[in-house]
């Protein structure tokens, strides 16, 4: 009887522990009057400053696990971004803003694994398929810019910055997968949109912003530095950096080339002279007349 009450009890426990976990990535009811929608979320969820904050990790990491192919883990990762921006402004709106740091990083590299498994989406399951996914994306992003750009006036000029880095560097990331996958003329139109929206703002607001985004246009296509090594955690890949014992072999190939040119020189010159004094029977092996 103890043994069936241990096996019983051992197993309801995991049962409500992944029900936990499903739970916390799920939309949660909230104030309708009041309620800022991204998409189809409406509630992001447990916020980092929650001690029970790893269920949703758990949660998340879980749901992915059984993604069935990249259209379905772009899905989860864009209603993933869009909660973290969504968790963003309920820090903000509770005075927390200071701490929203985590959640800036995490929303680019949500929204940067969307836009990865949406390009493998076109290669794997189909055009048709990805370019949904592109336009959703697109448009949640807009969405995404508006709900940042209204926390951004509250925020302390620390996390100022970290939400002006978001707007930027998703920005940068947009406008790369439109121009690869739409071309010139449709990243020409999404930034018409970019504009429009940002003139709507307010005027501190849409400066702040405006600057950004200029600075961003004249360096498209050429990411900086930290953003060439980002590691993606959640697909387990790693931008390639030069290996700097590669680089020493190539400094030392390269010393060792100079190297062989500086000795074929001489013993070109040797054999230039030693031809001399053969030309010219008279002339020792110096060239030097007898």
């Amino acid at each position: 009887m103890n043994l069936l009450t241990s096996k019983v009890t051992a197993f309801s426990i995991t049962l409500i522990a992944v029900a936990a976990i499903f739970a916390s990535a799920a939309p949660v009811l909230a104030d309708t009057s009041q309620e800022t929608a991204i998409g189809d979320v409406t509630d992001p969820g447990l916020l980092p400053d929650s001690g029970f904050y790893f269920i949703k990790t758990w949660g998340r990491n879980l749901q992915l696990m059984f993604a069935n192919g990249n259209a379905q883990k772009a899905e989860l990762h864009m209603r993933y971004a869009n909660e973290d921006v969504l968790g963003i402004k309920k820090l903000c709106d509770q005075g927390k803003c200071d701490t929203v740091h985590r959640y800036t990083e995490q929303y680019q590299l949500q929204l940067q694994t969307a836009i990865q498994n949406t390009e493998q989406a076109r290669i794997k399951e189909g055009n048709q398929i990805a370019d949904n996914l592109a336009s959703r994306l697109q448009q949640n992003y807009l969405r995404q810019q508006e709900v940042l750009a209204s926390v951004l006036s509250q925020a302390p000029v620390q996390a100022q910055n970290g939400i002006l880095d978001a707007i930027e560097n998703s920005s940068r990331q947009v406008e790369n997968m439109i121009r690869e996958q739409q071309g010139e003329a449709a990243l020409e139109q999404y930034r018409e949109q970019i504009t429009q929206q940002t003139n709507n703002m307010g005027e501190n607001t849409r400066l702040m912003i405006q600057q950004r985004l200029e600075a961003s246009h004249g360096q498209v296509g050429n990411p900086s530095v930290g953003d060439s090594q980002t590691s993606d955690n959640f697909t387990g890949g790693t931008m390639p950096t030069a290996d700097p014992l590669m680089q020493g072999q190539g400094a030392g190939q390269q010393g060792g080339q100079q190297n062989i040119q500086g000795q074929d020189a001489p013993s070109s010159s040797g054999q230039g002279t030693g031809s001399q004094g053969l030309n010219n029977p008279g002339a020792d092996e110096h060239g030097n007349k007898n």
